[in-house]
């Protein structure tokens, strides 16, 4: 039987030379070339990843508030809440009639067991009232000096819908149209940027005059105005739900 034989002077089924120096000064400076890309990109990814984060914590802000806003129980509370003391006097009034009202006017969100949302936020009476980026209720909140430690800021304000004004009746117990409106104060360095007319979201409540009265209207829709037959015009908007999260 044969067998296969090699002389000593064959060549090798592999080069087993390794890399010459210029291999490897081309290798190591397409290594450092990665690993300079890498670092210059991290800090950008982080940030990313904290301003996710942040934008996160608005949107979870708002959804609590306004869902809130939608609790008939919750805005009964609201109404009759001390930190509201003249907020509502024209709704809560007898006879009642917001005509009259025609700037917003601020107010602080009661939940439906009586208690402050967040614990004790009660923006309307505290311009120092605000949030961190975790959610958190504080009450450093400085729109001349920015504190990153309390950055955020939420204000609701309220106006009537008083159509029927048109027909010489009074704005009786109306609709109202409810305004949050997010403000932040921080320092440039946080490198934080979001466009806050896409956090600020518009709601409409439902009042106890004909104008806006549940039963006049199909569910999740609000009276708009009169005709001039005399009967009620309703209108499916999607801002009785507020604005989709970001």
């Amino acid at each position: 039987m044969e067998t296969a034989s090699f002389k000593k002077n064959d060549q090798p089924l592999v080069d087993e030379r390794g890399f010459t120096l210029i291999e490897q000064i081309i290798v190591l400076a397409i290594l450092g070339f990665l690993i300079a890309g890498t670092a210059s990109v991290l800090p950008q990814i982080l940030a990313m990843q904290k301003n996710s984060g942040r934008l996160a914590t608005l949107n979870v802000l708002r959804s609590k508030v306004i869902s809130t806003l939608r609790n008939s129980q919750a805005f009964q509370e609201t109404l009759t809440d001390g930190a509201n003391a003249g907020a509502f006097v024209c709704w809560t009034s007898t006879p009642s009639d917001c005509s009259a009202i025609v700037a917003p006017v601020a107010f602080t969100p009661v939940q439906s067991d009586g208690s402050r949302m967040f614990g004790s936020y009660n923006p309307r009476g505290n311009p120092g009232h605000g949030f961190d980026f975790d959610g958190n209720f504080c009450t450093g909140y400085d729109a001349a000096t920015p504190n990153p430690q309390c950055p955020i800021r939420l204000d609701l304000t309220w106006l009537p819908i008083c159509p029927e004004v048109a027909t010489g009746l009074p704005c009786s117990r109306p609709s109202l149209q409810v305004q949050l409106t997010f403000s932040l104060s921080m320092p440039e360095e946080l490198n934080f940027r979001v466009d806050l007319n896409q956090l600020n979201s518009t709601v409409l409540i439902s009042g106890d005059s004909k104008i806006g009265h549940a039963e006049n209207c199909p569910q999740y829709e609000v009276v708009t105005g009169v005709s001039h037959r005399g009967n009620l015009e309703c209108e499916h908007s999607e801002t009785i739900w507020g604005k989709e999260p970001l």
